[in-house]
Formats: structure tokens, sequence, C-alpha cells
């Protein structure tokens, strides 16, 4: 039956309390904030009272603590990703009272004996269960308080406050790592020649007193074997279980479980194999051609453009970047911007992001039915054309895909609409109903001459 933390929680008072019942008299607060190694007559209280405040205990560079003095002494950031699979303890309270004590009593119980793990994979020499909580209760102290993380600290030090030998502490650090509830992060090292120089010249260049930093000592950081959460889950009283996937959300989903008689065995499903997006190179050639013919692109990253032009590259027939320029010129031209070109829009007149006005201008155009190409790919429309020799569709009215309607509320006004609006089941081909340049250019200049009353406007 594995431990539950009542009576582990019940072994927690040590003798620190009979060693240690009042503050030692004649030391001031100055002293025990300034420590660069605790004194004898200190270690005791400063043991006592480093749970709850972790600033009692010494630092060893307390020269270079600080701001003002944080560019004369070398400090060195663990790499990125170095705590991603590391997860951080939810407070040092609730770390030192229930997941030391339950990792070490389920450790006891599986292998016997707290024992050093030596370099040739055997065990060596035992470690006492109390001398290994407060080593992790006074190495604690130097992490950072909200996640256990970014402990560095030298061994000696610990020695100091813990009342032992260097090598005692060297054990009980052997012992932390392999229970799991100790990992390091970077390991120490001393400091290079060029690395020392710099600090010097910094110093002297300043005229402030020269870093004694020989070295960086061991980052390490505190956690919770997320290999015996299980066993954390059932000796707890009235926990949850752990958001693990492979763990039953049963009160009882671990006492009683057995996999081996879960049925006959099967083959495993193959794993899933990566979607490869091979539409996503032709999309960022497309982008790419578009920012060099209209300018006001070229600011947008290639990446979000892609979603647009997706549609257009993984159609049947894809679109080149010529084909979409000229489109979108001609919804331009319908839409009665003649004489407008999407390559002469102006970047400092675009208040939102380049994609959003290329979304707008492609929102509207069908990747199928616009394409350029679509009349002479389509067998029907070429069926089609090919019984009836002329080159529109069957009315005399049509002029190039359009028709003029005469409006009965106001004599003497007429529009124009496409010849699929007013209702007719076919419709003109693509290469007959879109404007050319040359009919640009004529509805430009018409409009030139009725501003400058040269021609009559048509209403």
């Amino acid at each position: 039956m594995l431990p539950t933390i009542a009576p582990v929680c019940a072994a927690q008072k040590s003798s620190l309390h009979a060693r240690v019942s009042t503050r030692p008299t004649g030391v001031p607060s100055d002293v025990l904030a300034s420590h660069r190694v605790c004194a004898r007559e200190h270690a005791p209280y400063v043991e006592l009272v480093c749970r709850q405040r972790p600033a009692v205990l010494p630092r060893y560079h307390q020269d270079d603590r600080g701001p003002a003095r944080e560019p004369y002494a070398f400090h060195q950031v663990a790499p990125e990703g170095a705590y991603s699979k590391i997860p951080a303890w939810t407070s040092r309270a609730q770390w030192l009272g229930v997941d030391v004590p339950i990792t070490i009593a389920c450790w006891i119980q599986k292998h016997g004996a707290l024992r050093v793990r030596r370099p040739d994979g055997r065990d060596g020499a035992p470690v006492s269960v109390q001398l290994l909580r407060r080593y992790l209760t006074v190495r604690s102290g130097w992490a950072q308080q909200r996640t256990g993380r970014r402990c560095i600290v030298r061994p000696d030090t610990i020695a100091s406050v813990l009342g032992v030998d260097v090598g005692t502490v060297h054990r009980a650090q052997n012992v932390a790592r392999r229970l799991g509830l100790e990992v390091v992060i970077e390991t120490g090292r001393m400091l290079t020649k060029a690395e020392k120089l710099a600090l010097w010249n910094r110093a002297k260049t300043d005229q402030v007193p020269c870093s004694r930093q020989r070295g960086l000592s061991t980052e390490v950081a505190f956690t919770n074997p997320l290999a015996r959460q299980r066993n954390w889950w059932i000796a707890t009283p009235g926990s949850t279980p752990p958001y693990l996937t492979f763990i039953s959300h049963q009160i009882t989903g671990y006492l009683h479980s057995n996999r081996a008689a879960s049925g006959s065995r099967k083959d495993a499903a193959p794993p899933r194999q990566p979607q490869k997006h091979s539409w996503r190179p032709a999309a960022r050639s497309v982008a790419a051609d578009l920012a060099h013919q209209w300018p006001w692109l070229a600011a947008e990253h290639p990446s979000r453009l892609l979603p647009t032009l997706a549609r257009f590259v993984r159609c049947p027939r894809p679109w080149t970047a010529a084909q979409l320029a000229g489109v979108v010129d001609d919804q331009l031209t319908r839409a009665g911007y003649a004489g407008i070109r999407a390559a002469r829009f102006d970047s400092n007149l675009i208040r939102t992001r380049p994609a959003v006005v290329l979304a707008g201008l492609l929102r509207d155009i069908d990747p199928d039915t616009d394409h350029p190409d679509h009349a002479f790919h389509d067998e029907g429309a070429a069926a089609a054309e090919a019984a009836d020799p002329r080159p529109y569709c069957a009315r005399d009215d049509c002029d190039h895909g359009w028709l003029t309607r005469a409006d009965p509320d106001y004599p003497g006004t007429a529009w124009r609409t496409t010849v699929w609006d007013d209702g007719l089941a076919r419709r003109c081909p693509g290469r007959h109903r879109r404007h050319t340049e040359h009919d640009a250019e004529l509805e430009a200049g018409y409009i030139d001459d009725v501003l400058h009353g040269r021609a009559e406007p048509p209403f």
C-alpha cells in the first residue's frame, strides 16, 4: 500500500525547532542579509527561517547584487527552450510539503533506501531522508519562488547553512537528481580569459571595483517528477488525477486496472502521414510575381497572401500572376473605374494591410468560370460555338456580352447589364464579354471629353 500525506507530513517536524528556539542574540539584520557564507553560529537559525524568508540565505557574490552592479558581473541566461518540458511547481510550500515527501516515500517503498548513483550505474553510499529534505528545503530558497526555476548557488554555500561538508551536499544533490526532484539546466564552468578580461576592462573604464567572480555555478530547476504523478494522486487524499492522456478518470482507476487482460491483441493502426501542402510553393511564387507587378503589395510578407491565393493555385487550371492582374483590371473597368489599374494604387492611401486589399479584389472572382482560358477548355461552350457560327450569343442587341436596357419610369435613360443577368441560359464566352485595353482607352477618353465639355454626358 502506498503511503499517504498524513504520516509523511507528521515526520517533517525535524529537530530544528529543538536546536533553535529563539533568534541568536547579537546578530543584526544587515549581517544576515549580506553574508557570503553562513557562519556556524547562524546556520541553525538561517536553516529554520529560510522556508518563510529566503532573503536570509547567504549570497556568495554580494558585491555583484543589484541593478547597479549587473554590468560588471558575468550573467548567462539558459538557452531558449531549456525549460520547455519541465513543469513548474505549484508553490514552494506545496512542493516541500507534498511532492517531496510522497516522492521519497514511493522511492523507499520500491527500492528500499536512498542511495547515490555511481558513475558506473551501480548504487553507492546511502543518504538519510532527513538530510535530503534539509538539502531540498535550503536549496529551493535560491530558486524563483513562483516557478522553482533558475536556482544558481555554490555547493559550499549550501554546506555552510546545513553545517555539513561539501561532499555531503554532493551526495544529497546526486540523490535529488536521481529521484527527478532536481533537474540540471546548465552545467557550471569557469570563466574564460576573454570573459574575465572583459569584466576587468569594463570596471577599469568606469572606475569601479572589479568583480571577484571566477566561474558560473550549475543552474537547476525543481519539479514534480512526471513519472510519479500517478503515485502522487493515489497517495494524496481528496486529490484529482493530473491531466495526462494515459490516466483513467475513475476514482480507483490506478488501483484496480489490469491492462494485460483487455482482450485480444490487434495490430496498431499505421501512423498518420503528414499532410503535404504541395500548393504552397506555387502560391508563394504567384505572390512574389504579384508583388513585383503591384508595388503596393511588396510591403506585405508573402506568407500572408497564401490563404487568399490558395483557391487560385489549387483549382484544375492554376492561375498565374499575369492572369490575376488582367482579370482584376477587367473587374475595375466593369465597376466603372475606367483607366484605373491595380498596379497604380498608391500605398500611402491604403489604410489597412495590403493582404486585405488583395482579398477584396479577388473576392468576386471564381477560379473556374472566370479563368481567362475557360472558354477554350470548356467542351460545352466549344460545341455550342461550333453549332452557332456567330461569335456572340444569339441576340441582336448583345454587345460583347452587354445589353442596353431603357428605363420605363424615366424615358430617355438607359443602363447596361450583362447577358447572364438578363436571364439567358447561354453566357457569352469570356473572350467576348471582357473589355480590352482599346475599349478602356476609348472609355477613358470619353470621360475626359465629358469632364472638359467636349462631349455630352449620357444622362
